[in-house]
């Protein structure tokens, strides 16, 4: 029994199991039960600590008791104010303002004499006292009239706020009927139990948050374990074992590819080796021989004719204004033969101009004698110019002339029209 009782009054965190294991630390902590408070001061200490704590609580009492007064009056003073401003302020209640208003005043002046810092100092303000200050008070003979009706209007007005708060707290027994003063009686109770269940709730969440943040770092931990698991993986098995692969898969696929390599090279020697026989081979150097016979003529043909556009590019821009010259000189020549064709035609037509029709052959050879002059002297310009003499032989260029000549000629364009 013993154990228990300094295990429950005294403030140790101790087993029953370390209590029998240690029996003169037990009787120890009993000796100390009698001379030692739970909270570990002494018993005289504590006696006094929790009459002061009592006496303050009573002095606190007071104090909230007046301040609730004195707020509720400077509320009333407060719809006295507001009452004159708005102009229904009756004449009682502004006599009730007046004289509450000097009392309040008189009162706050006698809070203003103490001014010295000291608590246990008696000195005031020019030496006066509140018996001083309420001589002064015009209103002092009005006090007690003042007080018989100014209390139960303060009374109603704390009884009604006990009432909201009443309600507040308890919204479902508000509506149940009862008496108000049992309502108020209950109130500390009701409100301090809120206020504990509010502390109480204060502490979970607190406690909640502890744990939140526990696991915060936890997970944490672990995620960063995790993270180090992961990356001795990675480079462990990812990059070490996968670099040897790739390094045997790259060896493999080379020499895989130089076999297939070699395999192709067989395939094409046997291929060729198929293809060319002897006699494919000689029949092969043959047709090479007539090629190369062709290329030979076909590069002179093309070295005679470089040469011949070289002559031809040495003339310079006359030899092209006299082949436009000659060309439209030629086209109107076809139109005309056109023309005088198609005017033969019609006079052989006609049955009753024999002899018109007879004659036109040689209106037809005098049309083309008055076109001959300009060819002729197309022609003759045309031999005017200087000949280019090919480097190789003089009978290259008398052939090019001859061509030449024959190309810008009437004969030749007659004879290629027909």
């Amino acid at each position: 029994m013993a154990f228990s009782i300094a295990f429950d009054c005294l403030p140790l965190q101790m087993t029953d199991n370390e209590l029998a294991n240690y029996p003169q630390f037990s009787s120890l902590l009993s000796c100390l039960q009698d001379r030692l408070a739970p909270d570990g001061s002494s018993l005289k200490m504590k006696s006094a600590l929790d009459e002061v704590q009592h006496s303050l609580s009573q002095a606190r009492l007071k104090w909230l008791m007046s301040h609730t007064v004195y707020l509720e009056l400077y509320e009333l003073l407060a719809s006295y104010e507001i009452k004159s401003h708005e102009g229904t302020l009756t004449p009682d209640e502004k006599q009730i303002q007046m004289c509450l208003t000097k009392t309040l005043s008189y009162n706050e002046i006698g809070d203003y004499l103490h001014f010295h810092p000291g608590v246990n100092s008696k000195s005031t303000l020019f030496g006066l006292t509140q018996m001083d200050i309420d001589q002064h008070n015009p209103a002092k003979h009005l006090l007690n009239d003042l007080q018989k009706i100014i209390i139960p209007m303060i009374e109603d007005k704390i009884q009604k706020k006990c009432e909201d708060l009443y309600n507040f707290y308890e919204p479902v027994k508000a509506t149940q009927q009862g008496s108000a003063a049992t309502k108020f009686l209950t109130l500390p109770d009701l409100v301090e139990h809120k206020l504990l269940s509010l502390q109480q709730e204060k502490e979970t969440l607190k406690k909640d948050r502890v744990a939140r943040e526990q696991h915060f770092w936890t997970y944490y931990q672990k995620l960063l374990e995790c993270l180090s698991v992961i990356e001795t993986i990675v480079k462990e098995y990812k990059l070490t074992c996968q670099a040897q692969t790739d390094d045997v898969t790259v060896e493999w696929l080379e020499t895989r590819s130089e076999a297939l390599r070699l395999k192709v090279k067989l395939t094409q020697v046997q291929i060729l080796c198929d293809t060319y026989t002897n006699e494919a081979v000689k029949a092969l150097k043959k047709i090479r021989g007539h090629l190369d016979d062709a290329i030979k003529q076909t590069e002179a043909q093309l070295a005679a004719t470089t040469y011949s556009l070289q002559s031809y590019h040495s003339i310079g821009a006359e030899f092209k204004s006299l082949v436009n010259q000659f060309t439209l000189l030629q086209n109107e020549i076809e139109n005309r033969k056109w023309a005088l064709s198609t005017m033969g035609r019609t006079l052989n037509s006609t049955d009753g101009l024999s002899h018109t029709a007879s004659s036109s052959p040689r209106s037809v050879d005098s049309l083309l004698n008055l076109v001959s002059p300009p060819v002729s002297q197309l022609k003759t310009d045309l031999q005017s110019q200087p000949a280019v003499v090919h480097p190789s032989s003089k009978s290259h260029q008398r052939e090019k002339e001859t061509k030449k000549v024959s190309f810008l000629s009437p004969s030749s364009s007659q004879n290629s029209t027909t």
